[in-house]
């Protein structure tokens, strides 16, 4: 229902400037699709769910983050996403970078490990106020 929402809302208002709440929405949605796949619905709806959050990723951080994190689970659970789905996912991760906990990333390198104590933080100096 998520999703036939989504289909409707971007038709009559568009999706550039939607409040950021519809992208916690459409990631729910999304990670159910993908467990649904093959399911033809699962599908369609799966596809439209990633092209609704690239439109809303260029002017939402959290909408990137959430193509990451839908990319990194499809890998997870060796889930196939339709064709067209698999090229939003591929472009997104190129553009916006995997997701940081995945740990083929160059990114969880930076990542702090269990145990490890917290960098300390450098304390201004009263001549740099």
């Amino acid at each position: 229902m998520i999703s036939k929402l989504m289909r409707l809302y971007k038709r009559s208002h568009g999706l550039r400037q939607i409040c950021n709440i519809a992208v916690y929405m459409l990631h729910t949605a999304c990670t159910i699709h993908l467990l649904n796949l093959p399911e033809k619905n699962a599908r369609r709806d799966i596809t439209h769910g990633v092209k609704h959050l690239e439109e809303i990723a260029e002017g939402w951080l959290c909408a990137r983050r959430t193509l990451a994190i839908l990319s990194h689970l499809a890998r997870k659970w060796q889930v196939v996403p339709p064709e067209e789905a698999a090229g939003v996912l591929a472009r997104t991760d190129v553009k916006f970078g995997p997701y940081a906990g995945d740990p083929s990333s160059p990114k969880a390198d930076m990542m702090p490990q269990p145990g490890a104590r917290p960098p300390l933080r450098q304390i201004a100096s009263p001549a740099q106020f």
